[in-house]
């Protein structure tokens, strides 16, 4: 995939660890899709598929039931209309084998300030990187 440089679509994730002994999921994703809608349903796909590979000994991967918002045109400008979806969910996988095979391109970035939001927390994640890329997003 040739990478446009102008584009902001892209993918981000960060990871916590939660060690006890107790922790049937030890691992908290989460992850910032900026893309097409049908490509995000594609994206996320690939994200479940790439974790059940990073525990082979598995059928399939424990995971959480994931918490999801939406937002819809997260970044409006004339050459793209872009939506966001957020995924957080627990696992028992610990790494990533291979980003190329969630997303293939270099738009793939670990995001510290990513975590487990709310509703509300997003909606403001959402406007900062709105405001940080120069994104003027009209008040309904």
């Amino acid at each position: 995939m040739a990478d446009n440089p102008n584009s902001l679509r892209q993918v981000r994730f960060n990871k916590f660890t939660h060690r006890g002994e107790q922790e049937e999921l030890p691992h908290e994703w989460v992850f910032l899709i900026l893309n097409q809608p049908q490509e995000i349903s594609r994206i996320e796909e690939r994200i479940y598929e790439e974790l059940r590979k990073s525990t082979p000994y598995m059928d399939g991967i424990a995971c959480s039931d994931p918490t999801i918002f939406d937002h819809e045109n997260a970044v409006r400008r004339k050459t793209e209309n872009l939506h966001a979806r957020y995924l957080n969910f627990r696992s028992q996988a610990r790494e990533i084998l291979s980003f190329s095979n969630i997303y293939n391109s270099r738009k793939f970035y670990e995001d510290r300030n990513l975590k487990r939001f709310t509703d509300v927390e997003f909606d403001a994640y959402i406007a900062s990187f709105q405001r940080k890329n120069g994104i003027y997003v009209p008040k309904d």
